[in-house]
């Protein structure tokens, strides 16, 4: 008997295998997802759309990425970042290499191996914000643990 009868045969016998079975497939599924993501030039468009809409407030803080590349997660390079705001550019940051585990930070930790710049240039201070009353809390919560951070 083969060892994908072996398997089919089990699997149909109980439910437990099954399940595991089709968990595993997921998770190959989703790692190859992600590795298309991170190592396709317009994954790495996308995921850099994605954390300036997930970081800016138009009008207020906006920020632009540049080019993402390197061996992402764990080395990230990013050919510029631009941060203004409702009067223009304030902040210009070029050639940023970032190294750092991402795996730690299942453990609450965050470790930064090295973080370079070419160039970081101040253009002005940035304009002040609109003063806007705080939003009503609601009674859910969400509570995080504390994380760890390690810059060596």
């Amino acid at each position: 008997m083969s060892a994908w009868a072996r398997l089919s045969s089990a699997v149909r016998r109980r439910p437990f295998v099954s399940a595991l079975v089709a968990l595993s497939v997921l998770i190959v599924f989703l790692l190859a997802g992600i590795s298309i993501l991170l190592y396709s030039e317009s994954g790495r468009n996308a995921l850099a759309r994605y954390l300036e809409n997930a970081i800016s407030t138009p009008g207020e803080f906006e920020v632009d990425l540049g080019r993402l590349h390197g061996t992402l997660p764990a080395e990230v390079r990013i050919d510029r970042v631009t941060v203004s705001d409702s009067v223009g550019d304030w902040l210009v940051v070029r050639d940023i290499e970032l190294d750092w585990s991402p795996l730690d930070l299942l453990g609450a930790r965050l470790r930064v191996d090295s973080l370079r710049a070419r160039e970081f240039a101040i253009l002005r201070r940035p304009a002040p914000r609109a003063q806007t009353p705080p939003a009503p809390r609601s009674r859910s919560t969400v509570s995080l643990p504390p994380l760890e951070i390690d810059l060596q």
